[in-house]
């Protein structure tokens, strides 16, 4: 998720972690949503491994730069922001808020991810350091689905705006929709990728043409900037849901099977996109043999093919 681990100490009560997410260069418009997602995978992992811990997230200004002496300094975040998250974090582990699973925020996060995220008020709740009592927040774990609604795009409503005129001409004069092929469109936050992409999904519909897509962004505008491959994972889940004429997630067994017979020569390389679809199953041991054999550079290739 792009964020900055600042302090990770280690004590007798554990393990702390200081992480800063908006720290010069790494500036997103989606950063209070980023530390959520972050902090939860945090504690999946983490359950994963049969262990508990706890998180507080907070959005807001914060002071920060280099504080010591010329013998020993160290780059720092200071300030009220930075403390309430630390109050959260340990009313997190308490039985109190056994229900938030060990994740608690405060308003102005709420605010800023409650578009993306479904969000729980537990209450407000005294905090040391604090006059009044802070009103805290939980996730429920589940994603809001957005659904875009291009017919009131304000982009595309826009005379002026060319990139959709410039990409039309581009898909023509490379014969897009009469030879095949892949088209990428890739741009910063808010720059307009997805009404390019409703443009080439309705070009597609007017010329007869399947368009399939995919994004580095699930379903419900999250961002999965730490896997990659999702790109992949989504276009081959299309691609085998279409060739199943099912609209739903196949198992593994029925994504194989369709793999196989749109591909009967993968069978032998089949292992190597266990990183891209989990739902395979693929043992990780196999895997490690046929990069050990045929080199990593060259299981990449055959992956990607």
């Amino acid at each position: 998720q792009e964020g900055s681990v600042n302090k990770f100490l280690v004590d007798d009560k554990g393990v702390l972690l200081l992480v800063c997410f908006g720290l010069h260069p790494l500036l997103h418009a989606d950063d209070p949503l980023r530390a959520m997602l972050a902090g939860q995978r945090m504690l999946d992992q983490l359950k994963e491994m049969e262990l508990s811990g706890c998180v507080g997230v907070c959005t807001g200004r914060v002071w920060c730069g280099v504080v010591g002496t010329s013998k020993r300094r160290e780059y720092t975040v200071l300030g009220d922001t930075v403390n309430l998250a630390a109050r959260l974090m340990g009313k997190a582990g308490t039985k109190d808020f056994d229900q938030a699973k060990g994740l608690l925020c405060d308003r102005a996060t709420k605010e800023a991810v409650q578009g993306s995220l479904e969000m729980k008020s537990l209450g407000e709740v005294k905090l040391k350091g604090k006059a009044f009592p802070v009103e805290v927040f939980m996730t429920t774990g589940h994603a809001i689905v957005k659904e875009l609604d291009m017919q009131h795009s304000r982009l595309l409503k826009w005379v002026d705006w060319k990139p959709p005129q410039s990409y039309r001409k581009m898909l023509e004069d490379a014969e897009i929709f009469t030879r095949g092929g892949v088209t990428m469109i890739a741009g910063e936050h808010g720059t307009g990728k997805a009404e390019l992409r409703w443009t080439l999904q309705e070009l597609g519909a007017a010329q007869g043409v399947t368009v399939i897509y995919s994004s580095n962004n699930d379903d419900a505008g999250l961002m999965v900037m730490s896997t990659p491959k999702s790109v992949w994972a989504g276009i081959l889940r299309k691609i085998v849901q279409l060739h199943k004429r099912s609209k739903g997630k196949l198992s593994g067994a029925d994504t194989k099977q369709a793999i196989l017979e749109l591909a009967p020569e993968s069978e032998r390389w089949l292992p190597l996109l266990g990183d891209v679809l989990s739902e395979l199953n693929v043992n990780s041991e196999h895997v490690e043999n046929i990069k050990n054999v045929i080199g990593e550079e060259k299981a990449d290739e055959h992956a990607r093919a």
